[in-house]
């Protein structure tokens, strides 16, 4: 028996056994651009509307944080303050994209990704062409044999 299961569940699933979600471990590190696959690019071309998982970079938060929770800050105090900044990082991506290009479908207040609709090209490079920005995901579903 199969069963199906949304991309960003699987995404979130093997981010956490590999240590999280952000990219970069160590800070010399450059990450290459992000980048979206040539079937993306072809639809969007043909006028259609991609759905996309964004994932960013979410090093400098955890280092931050990791720096708090040294010096005492209480767990949910930090998780607050986690969501605080990653709802920040978002608004700040969001805000350098041409208007009415995308859509935001669902924001996933304590993750460093959000769940965005693109309407046109223009609007996808937009997103890709800023540095907090590690990856992006057709959102597909996956089929799990059990």
């Amino acid at each position: 028996m199969m069963k199906c299961f949304p991309a960003i569940l699987v995404a979130g699933f093997l981010g956490s056994l590999l240590g999280g979600w952000s990219g970069s471990t160590q800070a010399a590190e450059k990450p290459a651009p992000a980048t979206a696959p040539a079937a993306v690019w072809e639809r969007l071309a043909q006028g259609e509307k991609v759905q996309l998982v964004v994932v960013f970079d979410d090093s400098a938060i955890k280092a931050e944080a990791e720096k708090k929770k040294q010096r005492g800050m209480e767990e949910d105090a930090l998780q607050h303050w986690r969501q605080a900044r990653l709802a920040a990082l978002k608004k700040q991506v969001l805000s350098r994209m041409p208007a009415r290009q995308v859509d935001v479908l669902n924001r996933y207040d304590a993750l460093p990704m959000m769940f965005l609709q693109f309407r046109s090209a223009r609007g996808l490079k937009a997103l890709l062409a800023q540095k907090t920005i590690i990856n992006v995901y057709e959102d597909q579903q996956v089929h799990l044999a059990q």
